[in-house]
């Protein structure tokens, strides 16, 4: 074959390569994602950082598919697939997955307001938390792109499941909900570079040179063997054509950045505590009555002075007892131990170790608890008690927890004990705050406690802080170390999150 025939046919077979089709991959990130309560119809979701299905929620999600090539048709969409985050499985049930089929705002949608849901076209059961879904829902991908206007995103729901995803305003564990997209078009690969001619007969012809390597796209085509040389005396046959180069995996299109959390509203005004006032101090020990083993009941004084209401100003001439709550300069406070005439006058604001100012941002909760002597273990309990072993729990599980009314830091943990029953040893504690169920960093120990009456010990830690969102759990764990005639001890303290 002449060069120039030989020219000839590698032209028509690199025009062949251009016509290769190519593939895009791109992902789609949330734009607006939800949930509503039936149980609360007019309470409005968008901001917190999950999203919860279960018998009466409902989670929504929109995508953005901006990130797709201009001019994209769904026919040129070859796979979508949906990936969710699995936060928490609290019931394991089919989950729905439903096309949305009217428009909805993540800032103002509520179950009143709740769009118009189409027909199934995925399920999945999740069995384990921390974990990704992924499932395809091509064609609801495909009537988006062929109808923009119809993108009012998808829906989960249930019937059995009670189920917790992440939203895209989680910033703990940061998996929201996106969509893979792989789109298939007709685009050019660039040409294969001309080999070079075969040497003559007998002689092994000089390799061509290398064509420059075609835009990204998949990988390119085998170059085509070269002639092979005519017969000769033993004459080489003709150098293979050089493979052509890979072309490069196209780039993934960056994630589309998280929008701005909304910013959290208000937390309404805590109401006062019920009308109960601080229980008044107990006679003192030892000027009414003699002291039993904590005293038998009636052997106990006259009962003190009625403390405080709830709320009420602050007087000197007045018994607290742990848990008081009174108004001083315009400024609420809670009474961690007891003071007054009867033991020791101290004015709020004074030490923070006889009263605890609850004015601020964020929230100040009292923590109670109580050990009887007799008592050996871990126990939890709920941070905003206002009497010793009303949350008693020995499982720590949320139905004994606080939820978090709004999100904030959790700064310090303040713990004061006094003993009421004589013992014969020394007692030791330890204290620790949990959230959502998990042991934190945050703790303090108490250690060589007095076993006499009236004894008195503290711990703290503002050191080990951490952040909480509104909607999570806390719980006080209290560890009793020793027990071996030990003491019984009221436990006090406080909890802050600003």
């Amino acid at each position: 074959m002449s060069q120039r025939g030989w020219m000839k046919s590698l032209a028509v077979a690199m025009w062949a390569m251009f016509t290769i089709s190519v593939a895009y991959a791109t992902q789609a990130p949330v734009s607006g994602d939800a949930y509503v309560n039936s149980a609360y119809p007019s309470t409005n979701y968008g901001s917190l950082s999950n999203l919860f299905v279960n018998a009466n929620g409902t989670a929504l999600i929109q995508f953005d598919l901006s990130s797709l090539p201009a001019g994209t048709t769904g026919g040129q969409i070859a796979k979508a697939t949906l990936t969710l985050y699995v936060n928490r499985v609290n019931t394991s049930g089919l989950i729905n997955v439903q096309p949305v089929a009217s428009s909805w705002s993540e800032s103002s949608v509520n179950y009143s307001s709740i769009p118009t849901l189409n027909a199934v076209v995925a399920s999945f059961t999740p069995a384990n938390a921390q974990q990704f879904i992924t499932m395809d829902i091509t064609s609801v991908v495909q009537g988006w792109v062929n109808a923009p206007a119809t993108n009012f995103g998808i829906a989960l729901t249930t019937t059995s499941g009670d189920v917790v995803f992440d939203s895209k305003e989680n910033d703990e564990s940061s998996h929201a909900a996106y969509l893979d997209i792989t789109v298939t078009s007709q685009g050019a690969q660039g040409p294969q570079g001309i080999q070079g001619p075969t040497g003559p007969t007998g002689a092994q012809g000089p390799q061509g040179i290398q064509g420059i390597q075609g835009t990204t796209g998949v990988a390119g085509a085998n170059g085509a063997n070269g002639a092979t040389g005519a017969t000769g005396a033993t004459g080489a046959i003709g150098a293979t054509g050089a493979t052509g180069a890979m072309g490069a995996t196209g780039v993934t299109g960056a994630q589309g950045i998280q929008g701005a959390t909304g910013s959290t509203g208000a937390t309404g005004a805590t109401g006062a505590n019920g009308a109960t006032g601080a229980t008044g101090v107990t006679g003192n020990t030892g000027a009414t009555g003699a002291t039993g083993s904590t005293g038998a009941t009636g052997s106990t004084g006259a009962t003190g002075a009625t403390g405080s209401m709830a709320g009420g100003t602050y007087s000197d001439t007045t018994d607290y007892t742990p848990g008081s709550v009174v108004v001083y300069s315009g400024a609420t406070y809670v009474a961690i131990v007891a003071n007054g005439p009867s033991s020791t006058v101290v004015t709020p604001g004074t030490n923070t170790s006889y009263w605890v100012s609850t004015t601020g941002s964020g929230f100040t909760w009292y923590l109670v608890g109580e050990n009887s002597g007799g008592s050996y273990g871990s126990y939890y309990f709920t941070p905003n008690e206002v009497s010793p072993d009303s949350g008693l729990d020995t499982t720590n599980s949320q139905g004994a927890d606080q939820r978090v009314p709004s999100a904030c830091t959790v700064k310090s943990m303040t713990i004061y004990a006094l003993n009421n029953f004589a013992g014969t040893t020394t007692d030791s504690f330890t204290f620790t705050v949990y959230h959502n169920d998990n042991a934190t960093s945050m703790t303090c120990t108490m250690s060589g406690l007095g076993a006499s009456v009236g004894a008195t010990g503290s711990c703290s830690d503002s050191t080990h802080t951490f952040s909480v969102s509104a909607g999570d759990y806390l719980a006080y764990g209290v560890t009793e170390l020793t027990n071996s005639g030990e003491a019984g001890y009221t436990i006090n303290g406080t909890l802050v999150c600003q």
